[in-house]
């Protein structure tokens, strides 16, 4: 319900103020370009997670720390206590699979647990989770 997309932007913050009918959209105008520096891309949580054959997955992903995606769960699975890489990985060699939530271990299962999507669903804050959108 916000502004229009704006060219040049990288990030467009719109606040959410409760009230009904207000919707998460994530517009794409481009690819994702190679850094060139990489120290800086992964301090700002850029995780590279190699090319996909035959997939329409892109060969990194944001990891979005501290954010949850609830709903529009396809799998789900125990997995390594790693951030969310594993998760980011097995999202992109699902085609169903859009974005992804990793959750912290303990905190669902003794073992961190990843969930698959088929969709961006919409943002809640969860300091025990971590998400990524492998598809937009």
């Amino acid at each position: 319900m916000g502004g229009a997309v704006q060219e040049g932007a990288q990030l467009q913050i719109e606040p959410c103020d409760g009230r009904a009918g207000q919707v998460f959209q994530l517009t794409v105008l481009g690819g994702v370009a190679e850094p060139t520096n990489q120290d800086a891309a992964d301090r700002f949580g850029w995780v590279q997670i190699g090319t996909v054959t035959g997939s329409n997955a892109s060969d990194r992903f944001r990891r979005l720390g501290g954010i949850d995606l609830p709903g529009s769960d396809i799998a789900n699975f125990t997995t390594a206590a790693d951030s969310g890489r594993a998760c980011a990985i097995a999202c992109a060699g699902n085609r169903q699979c859009r974005s992804f939530t990793w959750v912290r271990p303990g905190v669902q299962n003794d073992a961190a647990m990843c969930w698959l999507k088929n969709s961006v669903p919409y943002v809640t804050l969860n300091g025990q989770t971590a998400s990524g959108i492998v598809r937009p």
